[in-house]
């Protein structure tokens, strides 16, 4: 039992690693090359720049009309392959004593138990840069995770091909089980088969390359998958990795797509090529849809065609990537026209932090005249009958006035700066929140004829900082005072944060996120070490994570090219 929570865990942290790896981008040996060269290999992904020639040949085998593709094109820098190594090293330790401890019990005769005690003994030392690549795995990998039609491919390079051969030759040896294997022409490749599926892998030059799907797929997929058989045209011929990095300022560590208009094509049973010959073999249905359905589907989708991913900065002080689904062009810029401006910016740094910046009288208004489109308009497909009546029952719900404060509502910071969680009882909280509205006078005038301790309160809209009344805060507060102008209204907790509202108020509008988060991973590893009991080894892990780590935030964006997720992770 020991020794297979040990390689579930084992098996963990390498695919963490891993996928630390490929945040950074990926490799062709980078660890190997000159601090030169990884230094123009991190100038050119930066630039957005076409793939290397090693990426452009693992890019040769994608089908160019993929439905997903998720590829390296530039090798990692060493800064940030430090840093990962770096972060991930006090558990590595812990993971070779749990190996060890698994190692120490008794054998058994299971089959899976024999091979997982032979892959112990391998891996066992050897979670570091030189241990993997003594075993043949590179550490800064070129990949390459992509759909042959709907079913999955991923090519991974090894740094030994040969090495890696003879780490299984040896698994095999020590537990006297055979891997199952079979051929594809000369090909000799690893297969597992079971109820209907198989998985299938094989080492192909210095690439590592596994599929798998329904038994009745694999003739079609595996020649295409194993590089027997070439799609007409590829990935890299159609150049959709650099253009997608131009266009949206992604280093090329690794870049991805999901195109929307191919997999609704695919489902819908009108797929062409390799995708209609993958979906015909799997035998999947096809739902029954008339030409007037699969018009407006295809039309829906065309409001939201694709999803693209990638890497804005990868370096040994910041980890950034930006998640964005591409939108019509006149349906982004109805949505860009919802944002707004709140006074200042989001702070730098917090414990935690949250907004919203949203116009809502303008957000009440656009959907008002969706619904209202909609109902001029009602979709003709019958499976979409439900969906019409939806629609007239929120335009319904849309009549029902509001007050007129609302629609002057503009955004909301919270911003958590510090405190203390232990003994139960929070103490020291210092923070501060800020609502935006059109009329800021009225909102707080409202406010007192609903909360009676605040209708003595006289707050004069300069921005000056007025101590709330008792009983209005939490007492595990201290010093709360409230300050506003025509703008905002802001509210401070902690002594002598009042001193912040005036210029709060007073900064210069900036655009803000749609919805943001942040927090400060290190402090929170703090907070729980001191609020739960914990051994000497895991303690030492959490100091050691929480000093790597440092402010992480997600941004959701309206752009002009959609829906925007911008995510950063700043290290220490």
């Amino acid at each position: 039992m020991r020794l297979s929570k040990a390689l579930i865990l084992a098996t963990a942290m390498t695919g963490l690693a891993f996928a630390g790896c490929n945040k950074g981008g990926d490799g062709e040996g980078g660890a190997g090359k000159p601090a030169a060269q990884q230094a123009q290999a991190g100038a050119q992904g930066a630039a957005g720049s076409a793939p290397t020639a090693a990426a452009s040949a693992m890019l040769a085998h994608i089908p160019a009309d993929s439905p997903y593709v998720f590829a390296s094109g530039q090798p990692m820098p060493k800064e940030a392959m430090d840093k990962i190594f770096g972060l991930f090293e006090p558990l590595t330790k812990k993971l070779d004593e749990e190996l060890t401890k698994a190692l120490a019990e008794p054998a058994s005769d299971r089959p899976e138990e024999k091979v997982g005690r032979a892959l112990a003994e391998e891996l066992k030392g050897n979670f570091n840069r030189a241990g993997l690549e003594k075993l043949g795995i590179d550490t800064q990998p070129m990949f390459a995770l992509y759909g042959v039609g709907v079913l999955p491919v991923m090519r991974l390079t090894l740094k030994d091909p040969n090495a890696f051969k003879a780490m299984i030759g040896r698994v095999e040896t020590k537990s006297g089980m055979k891997a199952p294997t079979a051929k594809l022409g000369e090909l000799e490749y690893y297969k597992i088969s079971d109820d209907g599926v198989t998985a299938a892998i094989a080492i192909i030059g210095n690439e590592l390359v596994a599929t798998g799907g329904p038994d009745g797929a694999m003739a079609k997929l595996l020649p295409l998958a194993f590089g027997q058989e070439k799609p007409a045209k590829t990935f890299a011929d159609a150049g959709t990795l650099a253009q997608i990095n131009s266009a949206y300022g992604f280093q090329a560590f690794g870049t991805g797509v999901i195109d929307l208009n191919v997999i609704a094509a695919t489902v819908m049973g009108d797929a062409t090529g390799t995708n209609k010959a993958i979906w015909d073999a799997i035998g999947a249905p096809t739902p029954p849809l008339d030409g007037v359905c699969k018009g407006e589907i295809k039309a829906m989708v065309a409001k939201a065609p694709r999803m693209v991913f990638g890497y804005t900065e990868m370096s040994a002080s910041t980890w950034a990537a930006k998640y964005v689904v591409e939108l019509d062009a006149g349906l982004a810029k109805d949505l860009a026209g919802l944002t707004a401006k709140l006074p200042g910016a989001m702070a730098d740094k917090a414990l935690m932090q949250f907004g919203l910046g949203l116009d809502v009288g303008k957000t009440i208004e656009f959907a008002k005249a969706q619904v209202k489109a909609l109902q001029a308009a009602p979709f003709k497909c019958q499976q979409f009958a439900e969906f019409n009546e939806g629609v007239n029952q929120a335009a319904a719900g849309m009549n029902q006035p509001l007050p007129p404060v609302i629609n002057g509502l503009r955004g909301l910071r919270v911003v958590l700066e510090s405190g203390e969680f232990t003994g139960g009882q929070p103490k020291n909280i210092k923070g501060y929140a800020l609502l935006a509205a059109e009329g800021a006078d009225q909102l707080l005038a409202m406010a007192k004829g609903m909360v009676p301790p605040l209708a003595s309160l006289n707050v004069a809209a300069d921005g000056k900082a007025v101590a709330l009344p008792p009983g209005m805060i939490p007492p595990v507060v201290e010093a709360p005072h409230i300050a506003m102008n025509n703008a905002a209204i802001a509210v401070s907790v902690g002594q002598g944060v009042e001193a912040k509202l005036s210029g709060l108020l007073s900064a210069a509008p900036a655009e803000a996120p749609v919805l943001h988060f942040g927090y400060d991973v290190g402090e929170f590893m703090k907070l729980i070490q001191q609020s739960a009991p914990m051994g000497g080894e895991e303690k030492a892990i959490l100091e050691a994570l929480g000093g790597a780590m440092g402010y992480t935030s997600y941004g959701l964006h309206f752009t002009a090219k959609g829906i925007e997720i911008r995510q950063q992770m700043k290290l220490n």
